[in-house]
């Protein structure tokens, strides 16, 4: 019937208890919700402690941000008050149309116009380092207040050399803008850095470029407005060199974190930066081990970015994440406690009835199908048990009517078809064996009667199912034997067997039917000889090996519509009463009754040519098959 082996086809997990599994089961989901609802609150905390240092960052940057704006916002209203002074119009824009000369104390009036600007303008935080360094104008005009080397030395060189630079935004109006850095002396004797700008002078007819101005500012003077509020501070240029530190080894040097000025520079292409944008103006950066938090703010019409680090935020986020973790694993354990007590509690009362189940089932699977199941529970388990036996006793009660209604079918209706061939043949030779007996020809009869005895001795085969194709082949020479004699026809049969075919078994009269048709259907009215060849072959398709007989007479053969009724007469069940070749359909459901779906009959044929039967079906291996001897 049915056996299935009930280890060998589980898994892992199958082979432990059901008890183990369900306290596994809640322990894995108490153990993930608890690590979910940490994680929640952890991501929670962590983007309210983020929020939280990004506000006091900025706050602290906006605190310091404002005296360095008030800072700059007065050095562009000095420049520009010096730029409007007389000497430097005279020079730049002269009224008569002719340069007049430049003083020769240019220098000291131009440093006296800026402490006047810069009484004009009283502010906590002044550029009293402000200093003009160089004038130069049209018609190669060059005036330099030290021996400050400059990479330009006339006004179509040094503006060719900003644009390039980018600092020349616009043709008309271009405000206080720093380009590069110098080293000077100060009063004090001490070699400082000092930025330098420059300021367009315009033609106050035509606004067209007449001269520039270079200035400087004293770095040590923009460091002191924000060194006493954050010692992280810098300030950066556009293109990511250090303006400004309290470190005074990283001016004029690409900023260490290129990371964070690539942000800076994205984020002012996209936007304007103010102090109210903080998602532009703060931005965390990853260093390896640990995060940094930077906030920024631009300066000088985008020129120049003040950057402060927030160094509180670090200590802030490692101090709360240690508790943190020891919270997370105390509540886990505390749970996983818990609910392997309960697990223990609810999983003892089920498995009562679903241990008494899975015996029953593990029984039946080993092929012990009388085994039923008993257990006093009320439970779901008892329920699902009592449906189980008897679904149980109602399987084996079909499958018992079925296994016998399927053999006595198969028997009776094997029989009833092997039946209708024999007695056929039979009379046809014992009205032969009349004929000669009446002409007088006793040894013909005699040599008929010999050769009919020995047909279907070996046709019968004491009642098997089975035969080898040696046995199948000695019965269709038999078989043409008598018909030789019996009909004094001349009839040929070639054989083309591979040796190590011959024992293997088929189900017996596969074969004469096939040549029986053959002489009564393919050779009507042949006045030739007859020719009959049989072949068999084997051929493995994805590992199944399979059986193919092909049997091919030169008879008269037929055409492609009679072919096509025959194909479609064989596929009908049940037959035809007036079916013509109930030879070649009895072979055709014998194979199918037997090896199954995968056996079949193809025909072929050609009028005046041949026709061809060729039969597939799987083989059976020798001694899989029972009764079946050489």
């Amino acid at each position: 019937m049915f056996k299935q082996e009930y280890s060998s086809k589980v898994g892992v997990g199958a082979r432990f208890s059901y008890r183990l599994k369900l306290t596994v089961t809640m322990v894995v989901i108490a153990v993930l919700v608890v690590v979910a609802v940490a994680l929640s609150i952890w991501f929670l905390a962590t983007d309210l402690i983020v929020d939280v240092n990004i506000r006091l960052a900025e706050a602290n940057l906006t605190n310091n941000f404002k005296s360095i704006r008030e800072y700059f916002d007065t050095t562009q209203a000095v420049l520009t008050s010096v730029i409007m002074a007389s000497p430097v119009q005279n020079i730049a824009n002269p009224p008569l149309g002719e340069r007049l000369p430049a003083p020769e104390n240019l220098g000291s009036i131009l440093a006296a116009h800026i402490r006047q600007a810069l009484y004009a303008h009283p502010v906590t935080q002044a550029p009293r380092s402000l200093k003009i360094e160089a004038l130069i104008c049209r018609d190669g005009f060059f005036w330099q207040a030290s021996e400050q080397l400059l990479p330009f030395t006339d006004l179509t060189s040094g503006l060719d050399y900003l644009r390039e630079r980018g600092d020349i935004v616009s043709p008309i109006y271009t405000p206080a803008t720093w380009f590069g850095l110098c080293r000077q002396v100060d009063v004090s004797g001490v070699e400082q850095p000092y930025w330098l700008g420059f300021r367009l002078l315009m033609n106050n007819t035509n606004m067209k470029v007449n001269g520039l101005i270079i200035y400087s500012l004293a770095e040590k003077e923009i460091c002191d407005l924000y060194n006493s509020a954050s010692s992280s501070a810098i300030m950066l240029r556009r293109d990511g060199i250090v303006a400004s530190s309290t470190q005074k080894n990283q001016i004029d040097q690409p900023f260490e974190f290129p990371e964070l000025t690539k942000v800076i520079i994205q984020s002012a292409e996209k936007s304007t930066m103010s102090s109210s944008t903080r998602d532009k103006t703060s931005a965390l950066i990853s260093t390896g081990e640990e995060e940094k938090l930077f906030s920024w703010r631009s300066f000088t019409h985008g020129d120049m970015y003040f950057v402060v680090l927030f160094e509180n935020y670090h200590r802030l986020w490692f101090s709360e994440a240690r508790e943190f973790m020891y919270s997370v694993i105390v509540i886990a354990v505390v749970a996983v406690i818990f609910v392997v007590g309960i697990s223990y509690l609810l999983s003892r009362r089920l498995t009562q009835s679903l241990k008494e189940l899975t015996r029953v089932t593990r029984e039946i699977g080993r092929g012990n199908f009388n085994e039923r199941y008993s257990s006093g529970g009320k439970d779901e388990f008892a329920y699902i048990g009592a449906h189980f036996n008897n679904s149980m006793d109602e399987m084996l009660r079909l499958f018992t009517i079925k296994e016998q209604d399927e053999t006595a079918k198969r028997n009776l209706e094997a029989r009833l078809l092997q039946s209708q061939i024999n007695p056929h043949f039979l009379y046809n030779t014992l009205d032969v064996v009349v004929w000669t007996i009446k002409k007088g020809e006793h040894k013909v009869a005699e040599q008929l009667v010999n050769l009919l005895s020995d047909f279907f001795r070996l046709a019968l085969a004491r009642g098997r199912e089975l035969i080898t194709l040696k046995e199948e082949l000695q019965i269709v020479t038999s078989y043409l034997d008598v018909v030789r004699l019996a009909g004094d026809i001349s009839i040929e049969l070639e054989l083309n067997i591979p040796e190590k075919l011959l024992p293997y078994p088929i189900i017996k009269l596969l074969l004469q039917p096939i040549v029986e048709n053959t002489l009564e259907h393919g050779f009507s009215g042949f006045q030739d000889y007859g020719h009959i060849s049989i072949v068999v072959e084997e051929i493995i398709d994805n590992s199944d090996a399979y059986l193919i007989i092909t049997v091919r007479d030169n008879g008269i053969g037929m055409s492609e519509d009679e072919l096509s009724k025959i194909r479609r007469a064989l596929e009908i069940w049940p037959p035809e009463d007036d079916l013509g070749f109930f030879g070649l359909y009895n072979i055709m459901w014998r194979l199918r009754t037997f090896y199954g779906p995968s056996a079949g009959m193809k025909l072929s044929s050609e009028v005046g040519e041949y026709m061809e039967v060729k039969l597939f079906f799987p083989l059976i291996k020798k001694g899989d098959a029972g009764g079946v001897h050489e």
